[in-house]
């Protein structure tokens, strides 16, 4: 997100299109939140080889950090505002 900015910043652009995979959105959403510039999210499927314990458990994963980062707020970090 913080490069994607700065990228997007040094053309004038103000707005992105933010595509990951459906487990990470939430988190995802959180970042760019963070940063001034207007966004939209969309989930790109698993790879279909991935099997659902694979997206089970990056959706587990995915769930832990960002309920992490809602309650206690973003480690210092020198990319996050």
């Amino acid at each position: 997100a913080y490069y994607s900015v700065q990228l997007m910043q040094t053309r004038g652009w103000r707005s992105a299109e933010v595509v990951s995979s459906r487990s990470h959105l939430p988190r995802a959403s959180l970042i760019f939140s963070r940063f001034p510039v207007e966004y939209a999210m969309h989930g790109a499927d698993d790879a279909p080889e991935a099997g659902w314990l694979y997206s089970g458990a990056a959706y587990l994963s995915e769930i832990r950090n960002t309920d992490r980062i809602r309650l206690f707020g973003f480690n210092r970090n020198p990319h996050l505002p």
